[in-house]
This record gives C-alpha cells, structure tokens and sequence, in this order.
C-alpha cells in the first residue's frame, strides 16, 4: 500500500513537472532579438557597429522589438512584431504598432531602427508620370538599347536636394515592357542635365519572374553626413522584396554590398 502511494506521489511529480516544462516553453519569447540594425520592410536588415555598415536579407520571426519607426515623415516610438502573411512573399512579415499597441500603415516601405542608434533620412517629394523624354534620353546617353514599341510599367520622379545647395536632384524609377517579354527596369538620377545610373534589372515579362527597381529614400545609416541611396527591389508582383543600398561618389553610384 505504502509502496503504491509512493509511486502514484512521484507520478503526479512527474506530471507536474513535464506540465511546468511545457507551459515555460510554449510562454518565453521566441523569435530573434536584434541591435544596431535598421529594418527596411520585413526581409533586410543593416547592421551598422563603428560606422561601418553591413546588409543583409533573411525571413527571421522576431520578439516584440522596441523600434524607433518612421511614420509620416518623423520618428515614433514603437514595436515591431512578426506575424504570417501569404501576400508578401516572407514567412514573417513585420508590422510596426505605436507604443499603445495602434497598428500603423505605411504608404512607403516600414523603416524602423533599434534604440541603439539613430539615422537620418532626407525629406523627399515624389510624383507619377507617363513621360518617357528623359528615360529615352537617359537610355541614349548610358548606351542602353529600348525598342520602338517600349511599353510603360511605371514611372516615379523623386525630387531632393542630394547636396543642400538649394538646387534639387531628380531621380527616376521606370519600368518597362520592352517587345512584349522582356522586362527592363532602372534607376536614374538626372543631375545638371547628365543621367547618371543607379541600378539596372532586365528579366522576364511575367508576374512570377519580374524584377522591379524602385528609388526608396536618401538615409545617412551611420551617422557621416554621406547618404546612402536605398533602391527597393520587388522579386515579381507576389514578393519578397529587398533592399540595396549604393553610394554616390560625384559621378557615379557603387552598391555596397550585402548577402
């Protein structure tokens, strides 16, 4: 008798105990914690340690990370969490929320940093257009080869004063259907009447296999007043989408560098 209520006292200690085990698993916070980075929409991040900066893209659930977020042209403070969604190409998409837990939404790409540091990003207007004379122009003089019967995708302008000598800078996104299967996007800057070019895609004209390049923002990332120039790349209309940042050096731009 003695010996089975042993028996039947360590069994419930067991259970206990693997009860105990389980709850703490299921409730510590999963996912990655991050420092010293930036968030540019929910797959690239960039590192930044001694003003030295480092890109790179992953599909990471991350714990609810306290951010700095940029939200309608200023910084907020805020969070960001992970959370599944089909239509964005990534396991784990990221949503930015206030501090009292409000869901924000952005007409842009998400860009939040951590606490640990701080950036700087130039103010920026940008417009549509249908307007193709300085794409053509911007084609000729970079020794580019568009057909005659070039169909338009898109076409953003961003005007900004890259070097605040009160003069500003435009910078063009385009994409193009160029004899009906292929697809060729650029970015452009137009500075003092020269085209300068910035990134070039060429790919098929498909929803699957469609690269599209798109001028996101001007952003100092470590603080040395030079500014880096951050181009969105859009892996098809069903995603991922990443980002590159290139260097501007006078005349012309390097990319640099990430995975």
């Amino acid at each position: 008798m003695i010996k089975n209520k042993k028996t039947i006292f360590i069994l419930l200690i067991s259970l206990i105990m693997f009860y105990l085990i389980i709850s703490i698993i299921l409730f510590v916070p999963k996912g990655k914690k991050y420092n010293r980075t930036v968030f540019l929409g929910s797959s690239t991040k960039v590192y930044i340690k001694d003003k030295k900066i480092s890109i790179y893209n992953e599909d990471k659930k991350i714990r609810k990370q306290k951010t700095k977020i940029y939200f309608r042209d200023e910084f907020i403070d805020g969070y960001l969490v992970s959370d599944a969604d089909s239509s964005t190409g990534v396991e784990n998409n990221y949503f930015a929320h206030t501090d009292n837990g409000d869901l924000l939404s952005f007409n842009n790409c998400l860009i939040a940093h951590t606490k640990d540091i701080s950036i700087k990003i130039k103010p920026n207007n940008r417009i549509d257009s249908s307007d193709l004379e300085d794409v053509y122009k911007f084609a000729s003089s970079n020794s580019i080869i568009l057909s005659s019967n070039v169909e338009l995708s898109y076409l953003y302008i961003n005007n900004i004063d890259i070097d605040d000598d009160g003069n500003d800078e435009y910078i063009y996104s385009v994409g193009l259907i160029d004899d009906e299967d292929e697809y060729k996007s650029f970015v452009f800057m137009k500075r003092d009447n020269k085209y300068i070019l910035v990134a070039r895609e060429e790919s098929e004209n498909s929803g699957v296999n469609s690269i599209s390049l798109v001028f996101n923002n001007l952003i100092d990332f470590n603080n040395d007043d030079d500014y880096e120039f951050v181009v969105g790349k859009f892996m098809s209309e069903y995603g991922p989408d990443y980002y590159e940042l290139y260097n501007f050096d006078g005349d012309e731009f390097t990319n640099i560098g990430g995975e």
